[in-house]
């Protein structure tokens, strides 16, 4: 009897520790999904102007700087050079997740959201595009909001595959990037 009794204690302690894994899991992954309103990433922005106009100009003038993750993943002829830590490190100041660029004159730093390889990816930040009546990226979309119901729905997901931009000043966007 009572190495039943211990059994059954066994087994619900692994339940429940499943069921908090289960749920800790899923939680995260809203947190991360979770793309903060237009409204409170203008705010954001407004905020950290200045910072993200510095590091734009500097990432702009460095040919060596295409893509930067602030985890460490890296691409271009000198993805591991002073340079590149340093706006790896910029990034990390701002809260940012990655950026890149583009040889047209634009810049997109990524923010908010997350992606794996068995969902949907969904990021939300800001883009810097130097001549907007020319190097507005080929596929983008400029809309009035970036807000699930005010883009068009996708065949697989709740959003169309593309990129999204939303005018905040001259040169500036919020930018959300959807990859199915």
């Amino acid at each position: 009897m009572r190495a039943l009794k211990l059994l059954g204690i066994l087994f619900g302690s692994i339940a429940l520790g499943v069921a908090l894994l289960v749920g800790f899991f899923y939680g995260n992954m809203w947190w991360q999904f979770h793309l903060p309103s237009d409204a409170k990433a203008k705010a954001y922005f407004i905020a950290h102007r200045t910072a993200l106009e510095s590091l734009v100009e500097t990432v702009v003038h460095d040919p060596n700087i295409e893509f930067v993750n602030v985890r460490g993943v890296a691409y271009g002829s000198d993805a591991r050079g002073p340079a590149y830590v340093a706006c790896a490190k910029r990034l990390r100041e701002l809260g940012a997740q990655s950026l890149s660029k583009q040889s047209r004159g634009v810049v997109a730093i990524y923010f908010w959201g997350a992606g794996c390889a068995i969902c949907h990816d969904s990021y939300k930040g800001f883009a810097y595009v130097a001549d907007p009546s020319v190097d507005i990226p080929d596929g983008s979309k400029v809309c009035s909001s970036l807000a699930n119901k005010a883009l068009p729905p996708g065949k697989y997901a709740s959003i169309e595959d593309g990129i999204y931009l939303v005018p905040i000043t001259d040169h500036w966007y919020l930018i959300r990037l959807e990859i199915g």
